[in-house]
């Protein structure tokens, strides 16, 4: 009898048949990827390949119920590399342009990258008093001030006679100013004047502008409105629905010209606002398309689900996020199962075709484009993680570093060519007195594992406090 020697590769490539229906891919996705390839090759606009049979994939609206994206998954899953790379190639192939809604200055950088332009609402004042068709007049100007109404807390009261001086100024041929609007205010009504004053240096940075939005957007193939900048939370969920408002007068008013790609990330916060409504719901007629990205969709609604034609999901590890979506988009339980270990940059295409058939694609890989920079940050034994430079910029501003800190640290990783490890990066963040709390939540925030964590916290030299109480620390820093 003779025996046969294995190797340690040998017993690695072994599978045993209790690992047979993991290594499968489920029937769902099994469809015929080559035959949806020669159907939107022409004019789509590439993500990536296909897991089975290795078929690049290509999103085409002209095939689609609309052109209406959601790109869903946890952080550093992979989310805004898609759009971006997404956006980038839209751009260049197909005769469009794109309004991106930044929460956190993710997109800036790559804006002016690709020749855009970044408005920072405080610094570029625009005209959202302008309306070319009576038609919307009345609508547009209830929502702004029910916006004007947030900022400055007003009472339903005081809100009435806000929109009454609104309207009485507004005429089709002619156009008034915010100056214009606070001298009949203090007028006619002064304790409405005496309230909005309060506010009237963030008000007049907002509203005091002669550009309107369009004439930045005619003027720019992307044009971005950075968020960053403005602390309070309410505040800026006002002005993105400000933003949000102004696309739908345009909208309506379009010659359906070209495309309008309107990305807005974090998309919870301002799904609940009527213009967000109505983009989803007339853009298609007009050839707006409306990309929500976030990192849940538990409070999307049903409608929300049913009006958009196409779904890219990457991780997601959250039990009831897969609920939801297994319920709204009917898919089996199999499917769900691979998003919890779908590896960065691999997402699900969910595609809902003009034909009435649905497909389902496992893109493995979504493939962007040369300019975006990429950190490999070292975990030791072994191990490491690939963060894109913008979501690293992200969480360093969570700890509250400030630019010229983060400068530095961005100009340490270009110096060791993107690629460090990540007891050094604590180190240097330390250096900067950043809390341990903070350093332990922007650790989590790059989703490192908790032992990992710990071992990296507990070669730092002054390490005293016991990981139990660090908790409590890292809990107030989040907060």
């Amino acid at each position: 009898m003779s025996f046969t020697k294995f190797s340690l590769e040998d017993t690695q490539r072994i599978v045993y048949s209790s690992q047979i229906s993991s290594r499968l891919l489920p029937k769902s996705l099994c469809a015929n990827p080559e035959y949806l390839f020669f159907r939107t090759c022409i004019n789509g606009v590439y993500i990536g390949r296909s897991e089975y049979l290795n078929v690049p994939v290509f999103w085409n609206r002209d095939y689609y119920i609309n052109g209406h994206c959601c790109i869903v998954g946890m952080t550093g899953s992979g989310k805004t590399y898609m759009v971006k790379s997404f956006l980038s190639r839209a751009m260049a192939f197909t005769r469009s342009n794109a309004f991106i809604i930044d929460w956190t200055g993710e997109y800036s950088h790559w804006a002016k990258d690709f020749n855009g332009f970044v408005i920072d609402p405080l610094q570029n004042s625009l005209n959202f008093f302008i309306v070319d068709s009576h038609e919307y007049a009345e609508e547009h100007f209830s929502e702004i001030t029910d916006i004007i109404a947030t900022i400055c807390k007003l009472s339903e009261e005081e809100k009435k006679k806000l929109e009454r001086i609104i309207v009485s100024l507004y005429h089709p041929e002619l156009t008034f100013s915010y100056e214009e609007l606070i001298e009949t205010i203090k007028t006619q009504e002064n304790a409405l004047y005496e309230r909005l004053n309060h506010y009237h240096k963030f008000l007049k940075k907002l509203f005091s502008g002669a550009t309107t939005l369009n004439d930045y957007i005619k003027s720019n193939s992307i044009v971005c409105i950075d968020l960053s900048k403005i602390e309070n939370e309410s505040e800026r969920i006002a002005i993105a629905r400000l933003m949000l408002r102004y696309l739908v007068v345009r909208m309506r008013m379009s010659r359906q010209e070209e495309n309008t790609f309107i990305v807005v990330d974090e998309a919870w916060r301002v799904l609940k606002s009527s213009s967000t409504d109505i983009l989803i719901r007339e853009g298609r007629k007009y050839n707006h398309n409306i990309l929500l990205a976030t990192q849940s969709i538990l409070d999307f609604e049903e409608s929300v689900f049913s009006n958009i034609g196409s779904f890219f999901i990457f991780k997601l590890q959250s039990s009831e996020e897969r609920k939801k979506l297994a319920k709204a988009l009917l898919l089996e339980k199999e499917l769900c199962d691979i998003l919890v270990s779908l590896p960065r940059g691999q997402c699900l295409c969910y595609i809902s075709f003009n034909s009435g058939t649905i497909e389902r694609i496992l893109v493995k890989q979504v493939e962007g484009e040369v300019g975006i920079v990429w950190y490999r940050i070292n975990l030791g034994e072994n191990m490491e993680i690939t963060i894109e430079r913008e979501f690293l910029i992200r969480r360093l501003r969570e700890i509250n570093l400030d630019s010229q800190d983060i400068a530095e640290i961005m100009n340490y990783l270009d110096t060791k060519k993107g690629f460090v490890s990540l007891l050094e990066l604590i180190k240097r963040l330390k250096a900067k007195r950043v809390s341990v709390g903070e350093l332990i939540f922007f650790m989590r925030g790059l989703n490192i594992q908790e032992d990992v964590i710990v071992s990296i916290m507990s070669t730092l030299s002054d390490y005293s406090k016991s990981y139990a109480d660090v908790e409590l620390v890292a809990d107030d820093a989040r907060n």
